[in-house]
């Protein structure tokens, strides 16, 4: 039901002042304001002419600190890279030292620029202290360049001192290894080596004893050619190791002696007088400040008191008709919009009266289509609440769906983790060795058999068609037919073992290839070493061997045919025999680790690892222990593979003879 009230209060007195509109009221008001400002503005000008000078040399100072802390940062970055850098020991240079030697300049042309500003021109202490800062920049350079010079001589690895020192001990080691004890010459190269990880001299005593102790062990009646050559070799190992060492004690030892106590003592005095010149340009800015802020204050006060008394009266003359107005709105609104307002001439004829007349008419449209509005939503919310039950009974459903799923891959995983070889069993058959093994997913179609049966080691690398469930499903399959072919079928050839598995992959599936082609096999390399007479055969199904023998990496291919995958069942798969030699090392792996998208493009597809890469890696590593190769090896693919996803189960055995 509309009602009709009048609560219009008398308004004759303020219409009768002046009858403008509201426009040209705001408009006389607004000048008023301009008046005022301009008068503000132009006090505030002239403080701003002398603060922007200061912000300039400030911005000079802030800029000269950041060069000189990022100066720093380089020269601490080539203490801890630049100095096992191979570049910086081909060329004299490396990245950290181009980019300090780059900023040194800029710094000094920082300091000449502050020098000729008008602000430091004013303080003679500040021009004193940035003289200082420039001596103290130009001796840390010459620190830095002295320990340039004296890492250069003293080298590393293959480099300088250390390089020649390495180059004698290696010569010893391969030509005289027969006049001399292996376990002497191992020691005198430990405390070589213990020296340069500890830095103690200790270290360097033990060097000169068993120096002479080997010596003095040199065998009797030797070809005295030959004991010359070693004794100069010997004199030449040990001369450049005490060259190495006057290197390091020249360079300094955890910042504490020698040029790096005289660099880390240059770079805190370079901090503290940047510091010092910092704190004195903040104090006189501060004291510049101050004056500007007193009479910046009292503007502020007087521009504000000012703005105060007039939005006062501004507000008093045009916001007591609008606030009843709004009055009128609210209670609309409180009446849960049925009751409307009749409002009075008297209102005015200006832009608020014609809006308490619009709102009048607006009322009647908004009491009606509420009206309509609200049936509408009462409806609409009852069918929401309907289909809000029906998802969350989709959700419930769909989420223990899910639960059973990853439930049973995680009991295949159980299941096939146990045809694997125990890590104990691997350790009593294999002594210096490693296996990498990391599913795509949950549960993987690569699996590795290694057994020893009637004095023949058997070991056997595997990569199933697809991978997850599909791939676990066909390695349980392959591991089955490998223990029949050796245990029930007592063939001990590997290319007799492929060629039954072959076949048994193909009966156990029971395919109609006539219908369809499907390739539902593996590619496998397997191995069979004869423990008494050390002859190791291979035969491969699209995996090679990899065998590498003192510097020479040895490469047997497989045959281009997969085990099963239906393209025919009389495969015959070559075999390769060979005689192991002690120190061998041998490696089978999957496509997995070669297949692996990544590399430097990591924002974009990236590219194949690849076999030659791979081959190169093992290669590289030679040396170390088939643990740390372990570590190397997956360290170099997930550097590779950095942000992509694993595109295939990965698996790689290696061990030692």
């Amino acid at each position: 039901m509309v009602q009709k009230h009048s609560l219009l209060p008398n308004f004759a007195p303020m219409l009768t002042i002046k009858n403008l509109p509201i426009k040209k009221k705001l408009v006389l008001i607004f000048i008023g304001f301009i008046l005022i400002t301009t008068g503000y503005l132009l006090l505030d000008n002239h403080f701003q002419s002398k603060r922007k000078k200061l912000d300039l040399s400030l911005n000079k100072i802030y800029d000269l600190e950041v060069q000189i802390n990022q100066m720093l940062y380089y020269q601490n970055e080539f203490l801890l890279e630049g100095l096992i850098d191979p570049l910086f020991f081909e060329t004299g240079k490396c990245p950290p030292l181009i980019k300090s030697d780059s900023l040194k300049a800029l710094i000094m042309s920082s300091i000449d620029k502050l020098n000729q500003s008008h602000f430091i021109h004013s303080y003679e202490h500040l021009k004193a202290r940035l003289a200082t800062l420039h001596k103290d920049i130009e001796k840390l350079s010459g620190t830095l360049d002295n320990i340039t010079m004296v890492s250069l001589q003293r080298g590393f690895k293959a480099y300088g001192q250390e390089g020649q020192m390495r180059q004698y001990a290696h010569e010893i080691e391969n030509r005289f290894n027969h006049l001399i004890e292996l376990s002497d010459l191992l020691l005198l190269r430990r405390h070589e080596k213990d020296y340069f990880l500890r830095k103690d001299n200790a270290y360097v005593v033990k060097f000169d004893r068993q120096y002479d102790k080997i010596l003095k062990s040199l065998i009797t009646g030797a070809d005295s050619k030959e004991q010359q050559k070693i004794v100069e070799l010997l004199l030449a190992y040990q001369n450049k190791f005490h060259q190495v060492v006057k290197s390091e004690e020249t360079i300094g030892f955890k910042d504490k002696t020698g040029l790096r106590a005289e660099l880390k003592h240059l770079t805190q005095k370079v901090n503290a007088g940047l510091k010092v010149i910092k704190r004195d340009t903040q104090d006189q800015s501060e004291m510049i400040f101050n004056d500007y802020n007193n009479y910046l204050k009292i503007g502020l006060i007087g521009y504000f008191s000012i703005l105060i008394l007039l939005s006062l009266f501004l507000a008093e003359k045009l916001t007591q008709r609008l606030r009843y107005v709004t009055d009128s709105i609210n209670l609309f609104v409180q009446s849960d919009f049925e009751k409307t307002t009749l409002f009075s001439n008297e209102i005015g004829k200006d832009e608020i009266g014609n809006l308490a007349k619009n709102f009048q008419i607006l009322e009647h449209e908004i009491s009606v289509h509420f009206k309509n509005f609200r049936e509408s939503t009462i409806k609409k919310e009852r069918e929401i609440l309907e289909k809000n039950a029906i998802l969350e009974d989709a959700h419930t459903l769909i989420k223990q769906q899910n639960k059973d799923i990853l439930d049973s891959i995680k009991y295949a995983e159980r299941i096939q983790t146990s045809i694997l070889p125990s890590p104990t069993n691997i350790n009593r058959l294999l002594h210096e060795h490693f296996v990498i093994y990391r599913p795509k997913d949950i549960v993987s179609g690569d699996f590795y058999w290694i057994e020893n049966f009637r004095g023949k080691l058997f070991v056997c690398l595997a990569d199933c068609t697809g991978h997850g469930v599909p791939g676990a499903f066909m390695s349980l399959i392959g591991h089955n037919h490998l223990n029949q072919a050796v245990f029930e079928k007592n063939l001990f050839e590997p290319d007799l073992i492929l060629s039954y598995m072959n076949i048994a992959i193909m009966a156990t599936l029971e395919k109609n290839r006539q219908s369809q082609i499907v390739r539902d096999g593996m590619d496998m390399a397997l191995i069979c070493v004869d423990l008494e007479t050390s002859e190791l055969s291979f035969s491969g199904a699209q995996r090679p061997l990899i065998i590498i023998r003192d510097n020479e990496l040895i490469e047997f291919k497989g045959h281009r045919m997969p085990v099963g995958g239906f393209i025919s069942s009389n495969v015959q798969y070559p075999m390769d025999r060979i005689q192991l030699e002690k120190g061998d090392q041998i490696y089978m792996f999957t496509d997995g680790y070669t297949d692996q998208f990544g590399g430097p493009d990591r924002a974009g597809k990236g590219k194949k690892f690849k076999t030659i890469q791979l081959k190169n890696l093992l290669y590289s590593i030679r040396k170390d222990n088939m643990k740390t190769q372990k570590e190397l090896l997956t360290e170099a693919f997930d550097l590779w593979k950095g942000n992509h996803d694993q595109i295939d189960d990965v698996s790689l055995i290696g061990f030692k003879v």
